[in-house]
């Protein structure tokens, strides 16, 4: 049972692959291409922008002019072999990430995610098959590398003003008390000390060089550690930190006992609340993943950070024409609820509905939660004039909706945390209360219909977001699947809004069946 019951969004972890040219390495990742970035005898320049925008550091010495520069040399390549029907395939997949190149570093969405298929689709073409089992396992070494680090604090030890400011690694070495060799992987003699004695590269080559391989950290000219955007976001006051802290144990940790669970509790989903993957691991069985997450203070105040980066991805408004809907429905004199968000934790995400929506603010509206989330959500809206007239109701969606006939029941990210039977209890508990004209809305991610099984494969943000729902027995779903669930309820799907900014986000609307 959901002690917050908020929304999950999980970030992706980064996937960079390696394909040589001629004249540097070239990097695809999962968000797009990334060109060389700051080496040794590459140090940043006077000339590079870095500017901080909410966190984050924008403006990064890879602009689409390299991009495009690194497309030219695969386009080359594949010109200079001979013509078949993959090469040409590749060479469309060059054109496509040259064309769209401009509108993906310019800011849009659907541009950006394009690219980054079309990269991803490149590179997969490209790699010898060998060459990509061997590189999940340098994928994996990234994230240990970035795991002991955060332990250690070295992230919050580099400077970040400026950012292309370093740290010598003998100094990262005194202050965390390593031995230097174990900290470092590059040192300014060591192609010096290769000539001399090839022996003594193997003390160095640690920790910091997956972390400079993979670009999350970057040298400057005398061979110091400093910050790139990506790091600076893995530092210990940052929302994603506590992201990759939870997904760490999401994923890597739980990777390891799944075989382990599944001779165990039998090759299905877990239906949970208890006994899914992550409560097991953790020594819980018997709890469900929120009830484990809230026995733990501090775990409970990263898993509510973490929450801070999910929230942010996805669209909260403007996706569902809500300004619309309501100016079709006619003042109540009754004083009939208009909206009811169901496990709506603080109030956070109403706030930014009654924000937006002018004809929202002189409605009823409700905020459904656990006691004590109701209670501190009330405690915050006194004083903020779009939440004071707001009502918190104590109340769990895993029982009796307490709020009869609203117009709107809104769930944001709930249904995603659990299995089909429970979402499926969920969406029956809310169906019960409503009035013939009411709706349920289902805010969360739309999954391609087949799974990536009908023609071609799922886009790998979107498959590896519901593989990480697998730890705590909860699953992404497709739009038929969605509609298995409401029929199970005694609904059906009346419409279906998607995010136009092509994040896959959207909206299902269900009305009451018959």
């Amino acid at each position: 049972m959901a002690t917050t019951q908020t929304e999950t969004r999980f970030s992706s972890l980064l996937s960079r692959e390696k394909a040589t040219t001629d004249e540097q390495p070239v990097h695809l990742s999962l968000c797009g291409i990334e060109v060389p970035s700051v080496g040794p005898d590459r140090g940043a320049t006077d000339d590079d922008i870095w500017r901080t925008a909410e966190g984050r550091v924008a403006g990064t010495p890879h602009p689409k002019d390299d991009a495009r520069k690194i497309v030219g040399h695969i386009k080359n390549r594949l010109n200079g072999s001979s013509p078949s029907g993959s090469s040409s395939r590749l060479l469309k997949l060059a054109d496509d990430i040259t064309t769209d190149i401009t509108d993906a570093t310019s800011g849009s969405e659907p541009a950006r995610l394009k690219v980054a298929t079309a990269a991803l689709e490149l590179a997969a073409a490209v790699r010898p098959p060998s060459d990509a089992i061997m590189s999940l396992f340098a994928n994996m070494s990234v994230v240990s590398a970035v795991r002991l680090f955060q332990h250690w604090g070295v992230f919050d030890m580099l400077p970040t003003s400026p950012p292309t400011q370093g740290t010598a690694c003998c100094d990262i070495a005194r202050q965390i008390n390593a031995e230097e060799g174990i900290v470092c992987g590059f040192h300014p003699l060591s192609p010096l000390l290769f000539l001399i004695e090839p022996g003594l590269m193997t003390e160095t080559a640690r920790i910091s060089t997956m972390l400079t391989s993979s670009r999350i950290l970057s040298l400057t000219h005398n061979g110091e550690l400093c910050h790139t955007p990506t790091s600076l976001l893995l530092r210990s006051s940052e929302p994603m930190a506590a992201m990759f802290d939870l997904m760490y144990t999401n994923i890597v940790r739980v990777s390891d006992i799944l075989p382990c669970y599944f001779d165990t509790y039998g090759k299905k989903e877990p239906v949970g609340p208890g006994h899914v993957p992550v409560t097991v691991l953790t020594g819980e069985a018997e709890l469900g993943y929120f009830e484990s997450v809230a026995k733990d203070e501090e775990r409970m105040r990263g898993f509510t950070r973490a929450m801070g980066v999910a929230s942010g991805r996805v669209p909260v408004t403007g996706v569902y024409p809500l300004g619309k809907m309501l100016d079709g429905v006619e003042e109540e004199d009754d004083g009939r609820v208009m909206w009811v968000d169901v496990g709506g934790g603080g109030g956070h995400v109403l706030r930014r509905f009654r924000e937006g929506c002018a004809g929202l603010r002189d409605r009823r509206c409700v905020v459904v939660d656990l006691a004590g989330v109701v209670d501190q959500g009330r405690m915050e809206a006194k004083g903020d004039e779009l939440m004071m007239a707001v009502e918190w109701v104590e109340g769990d969606f895993m029982r009796e909706m307490t709020v009869k006939g609203a117009r709107f029941y809104y769930l944001r990210h709930i249904l995603r945390d659990y299995s089909d039977p429970i979402a499926t209890l969920i969406l029956r508990n809310v169906a019960r209360a409503m009035g013939r004209d009411s709706r349920i809305l289902v805010s969360e991610q739309i999954n391609p219909d087949g799974g990536g099984t009908t023609g071609r494969p799922m886009p790998l943000y979107a498959a590896f977001k519901d593989y990480s729902m697998l730890a705590i027995g909860g699953k992404e779903r497709s739009l038929t699947q969605f509609e298995r669930i409401g029929k199970e309820a005694g609904l059906r799907v009346e419409a279906v809004y998607r995010d136009s900014k092509g994040t896959g986000h959207g909206v299902v609307e269900f009305v009451l069946e018959g």
